[in-house]
């Protein structure tokens, strides 16, 4: 391709004339597909489920997120209160000595 064409190319992929190219635009141009079937949907149902299915995903996933986040301060917690434990235990030491 020329610049000039390549440039007529990338303005026809920018679908939503934002001047920025998304990955789906990007694609759809590759494959010479046409944005507008990605939302042409013919069984309603099997969309509905699958949005379903995506939302409880993305529940768990932010489930899963908060629970590694409490694991993580309960263990920093832990190794707090045993660094005090060992402090406090190392002084106790000094002072026979």
């Amino acid at each position: 391709m020329t610049a000039t064409e390549l440039r007529e190319f990338v303005k026809e992929l920018d679908a939503d004339k934002n001047k920025l190219i998304s990955f789906i635009e990007l694609c759809c141009g590759c494959f010479k597909k046409d944005i507008g079937e990605l939302n042409n949907f013919v069984d309603e149902e099997a969309r509905a489920r699958a949005l379903e299915e995506a939302m409880r995903a993305s529940l768990t996933k932010r489930q899963a997120e908060e629970e590694i986040q409490r694991a993580k301060e309960k263990a920093e917690r832990d190794a707090a209160i045993r660094a005090a434990a060992l402090e406090r235990e190392s002084k106790l030491v000094r002072s026979f000595y």
